[in-house]
Order: structure tokens, then sequence, then C-alpha cells
């Protein structure tokens, strides 16, 4: 009998759920939904302990526009590089700044108050330097069918409410488009 009552209780339950998943939702306010990004990671290449937390982009980015959106961080940390990947993915499609960051997160003037401005140069990345790459495509990341170098990238330094951790709030330009966001990032 128990038996029976196990297979009549799972029976009702994938009908429930096949109710669940046929019936149609119009939710047109969605279209900004963040989709989870499980393949996103950040690693240290170092004994410096560096970890990113929270992030966000807006603005434009090749056809994805109107973004603001909470993002997933991955990338890496090396002594003298640090690679962040800011990522966001909503109905839309997908949009990434990848901010190359010389001289790494924890380069001495990357101290709250201070505000940079950088303009690519490869011939001279000694010191502080921050480059960016601009990408979006309208479908999962990765997929891009838009990518462009930034012409400029500003970076801002502030403090946030947690000991030991600093927000960089950056803006990336190019020829059509500007982008802003942030990345926390927790040192020790």
């Amino acid at each position: 009998m128990k038996k029976i009552t196990t297979l009549i209780i799972a029976a009702m339950a994938s009908l429930n759920f096949a109710c669940m998943v046929d019936r149609p939702y119009d939710d047109a306010s969605s279209e900004d939904i963040q989709y989870e990004l499980l393949h996103i990671s950040f690693s240290n290449s170092t004994d410096e302990e560096v970890d990113v937390g929270a992030g966000s982009l807006m603005g434009d980015i090749g056809e994805i526009k109107n973004i603001d959106n909470p993002a997933t961080i991955g990338g890496f940390h090396d002594e003298e590089y640090t690679s962040l990947e800011v990522i966001m993915h909503n109905r839309k499609g997908a949009a990434m700044v990848m901010l190359s960051i010389f001289g790494g997160v924890n380069h001495e003037d990357l101290v709250p108050g201070s505000v940079h401005q950088f303009i690519p140069n490869t011939a001279n990345r000694d010191g502080l330097s921050v480059e960016a790459l601009v990408c979006s495509g309208d479908g999962a990341p990765g997929d891009w069918s838009y990518d462009d170098i930034s012409n400029l990238v500003r970076v801002d330094v502030e403090n946030t409410e947690f000991p030991g951790q600093r927000r960089l709030n950056f803006t990336t330009y190019t020829e059509d488009d500007v982008a802003t966001g942030h990345v926390d990032i927790i040192a020790e």
C-alpha cells in the first residue's frame, strides 16, 4: 500500500509540474532579470589574497542598450596584473566589460578617493594602467556579436561599509557607447 501511495503522489506531482511548465507567462517587465552565470570564477595566482564581491553594469554596449543590471565578476589576479570580467545577462542578451589592470588591483595608486583616467597605450604599461574591452550579443555570455576597445577608461576608487573592501567605479568610452559599473575588491 505504501508503494502505491508513493506512486500516486509522484504522478500527481509530475502532472502539477507539467501544468506549471506549459502555462505561458506574460511578464514584459522581466526584461532586465539577471540570469545566473555559473561558469564565471575569480582566481589568484599569487600569495596576495584578493577576491571580488558585488558588481554592476549600466549604459550601452553595442546592440544591448539601457543596461542597468547586477553583474557577475570573473577573472584572475597575479602580482602585477588583474583581469576583471564584469558580465551581465538578461532577456535582451549579454554584455561584458573586461578590465585589464596593469599594476594589479593592489597597486599603491588605487586608494579610496583617487580618480584615474587611462588612454590605451600598449607601448607603456609601466606603473598603473587600465584598459577595457567591451562586448555584447543577444545570446548567452561569450556569444558576442559586438566588441570594441575603449578609447578612455575612468576609474574612481571609494571605500565601502565593509573593512578591507574597496569599490572600483569605472566608466568606459568607445566611439559609440558609454558603459559604467563597479566591482567590489576584497584584499587582505
